[in-house]
């Protein structure tokens, strides 16, 4: 999911999904899950059956299609990707950490938005104001990776079938 998603916002913006036909959003689509899908079977020896491989690109295609539909199309502000799976090294209280930030939109007011694409419907956020927290990725990314641009919000990406949106 995260690499279809990658390959299909990749230099783009909400206009041109905006501005896509329903053909041509399918093809998109399917042309970057047959891509992530061709690299990760040569990662891995050739190990998918072709019949394996078909069957994960159109679970790929009709659970991204409906995210771009549902949800991404239905945003009210205009926005930018800047940046997908981007690697990222930090120290916090000495220790390196490396993090992959999942996706950064500019929003037309100029400020960020940090999403963290998630795919199952489980998403533990209410303990951030506690000691201990379960998903510490996106106030990490807010406190440390982003500390001198505007971040004006941290979400998951809640990219389900049943459920999809933003938490």
């Amino acid at each position: 999911v995260h690499g279809v998603l990658e390959l299909f916002w990749d230099g783009r913006d909400s206009q041109y999904l905006k501005n896509l036909s329903a053909v041509a959003l399918q093809d998109t689509v399917e042309q970057a899950a047959d891509k992530v899908l061709a690299e990760f079977n040569a990662e891995h020896d050739l190990a998918f059956s072709a019949s394996f491989i078909q069957l994960e690109k159109e679970r790929l295609v009709k659970l991204v299609t409906a995210w771009l539909l549902e949800v991404e199309m239905q945003r009210m502000q205009d926005f930018e990707v800047i940046a997908c799976e981007q690697e990222n090294n930090i120290e916090i209280e000495g220790v390196r950490i490396k993090l992959v930030v999942d996706r950064v939109d500019k929003l037309a007011d100029g400020r960020l938005l940090v999403m963290d694409y998630k795919t199952g419907n489980k998403i533990d956020f209410k303990n951030w104001g506690q000691a201990t927290i379960t998903e510490p990725q996106l106030p990490i990314y807010a406190a440390f990776l982003l500390q001198d641009e505007e971040v004006g919000a941290v979400c998951f990406a809640k990219v389900t079938l049943d459920k999809a949106g933003f938490a």
